[in-house]
C-alpha cells in the first residue's frame, strides 16, 4: 500500500509582524480600527488583539482582516516574513494571487511594479 504525505493545514504567520503591518497600513490608509473592523465583519477588539500579535486571534479573522486591508490598496511585500509593505493608490488593481504560507488563508495579492506597469502599458499603447 502506497503512503502519501498529507501537508499540514496551517500556515506560519508571524503574528508579531502581521500585527505591525496592520498598524501601519491603517495609519497610512487613515482608517480607525473601528473602520476597518467593519471592512472585516470583526469587533474592533479583534482587530486590537491582532494587532498585538496574539496567539488566540483566530487564523480566519486574520485573514478577513488582511483582504480588508488588501481592498483598500495594501499590499504585503513578504506575506508575515518581514514588515514591508507598500499602499497601492485607488485604481490600481491586483496582477493577481499567489500562494504564500506565511499568510493567513494562505494568498496575498501582487501588484506590477511601476517598471513592469510602464512596459506593460507601453506595449498596449504601441
Amino acid at each position: 500500500m502506497e503512503t502519501k504525505e498529507v501537508l499540514p493545514l496551517t500556515t506560519s504567520v508571524n503574528r508579531h509582524n502581521l500585527g505591525r503591518l496592520i498598524l501601519a497600513a491603517r495609519a497610512v490608509a487613515n482608517l480607525t480600527r473601528v473602520q476597518l473592523a467593519k471592512s472585516a465583519h470583526l469587533a474592533h477588539t479583534t482587530v486590537k488583539r491582532a494587532e498585538e500579535g496574539e496567539e488566540s486571534v483566530p487564523e480566519d479573522a486574520l485573514t478577513k482582516i488582511c483582504r480588508a486591508m488588501e481592498s483598500v490598496g495594501f499590499e504585503f511585500l513578504d506575506g508575515t516574513r518581514t514588515i514591508r509593505f507598500t499602499f497601492h493608490e485607488a485604481g490600481v488593481e491586483a496582477l493577481g494571487v499567489i500562494v504564500d504560507v506565511s499568510m493567513p488563508g494562505w494568498i496575498r495579492r501582487v501588484y506590477l511594479k511601476r517598471s513592469e506597469l510602464n512596459l506593460v502599458e507601453g506595449k498596449i499603447d504601441g
